[in-house]
């Protein structure tokens, strides 16, 4: 109901410890280019470890992805169960790991590295019928 999975239990009771914000992994938290920011973006997925407050789950979500919690909340209890199965975790992408900020990237790739594979991966001559 409010995109958290649990992430701990205990062992003997099987008692909630703590849960996860599922926004926080799979989609990261969404930056307002129309508001200043005095720090970075967060890079962590934010968890609740015995203090499990609906109003809380409702507060992150609305303050660190509006547009996602947005549209879960329009889903029906069914989509909700599978809102996160297709998607990939953000940390699994090349979006963290770069300068989301920068808008023009660069990159300089050796040429031998280009000429093995243009030339011998994609174009090889025994798969062409000889022409190279």
């Amino acid at each position: 109901m409010y995109g958290v999975k649990v992430t701990d239990r205990c062992p003997t009771t099987h008692e909630v410890l703590s849960v996860r914000c599922q926004f926080c992994v799979y989609f990261g938290v969404e930056i307002n280019p129309t508001k200043l920011h005095h720090r970075g973006p967060k890079t962590t997925t934010m968890a609740w470890i015995e203090s499990f407050r609906s109003d809380k789950y409702a507060e992150h979500h609305n303050r660190q992805h509006p547009t996602q919690w947005t549209c879960y909340q329009a889903c029906s209890s069914i989509e909700k169960a599978r809102f996160f199965d297709d998607i990939t975790p953000i940390a699994n992408t090349m979006l963290p790991h770069i300068n989301a900020a920068s808008t023009n990237l660069k990159f300089e790739i050796p040429l031998p590295i280009v000429d093995v594979f243009i030339g011998d991966m994609f174009f090889h001559p025994d798969d062409q019928g000889g022409t190279t």
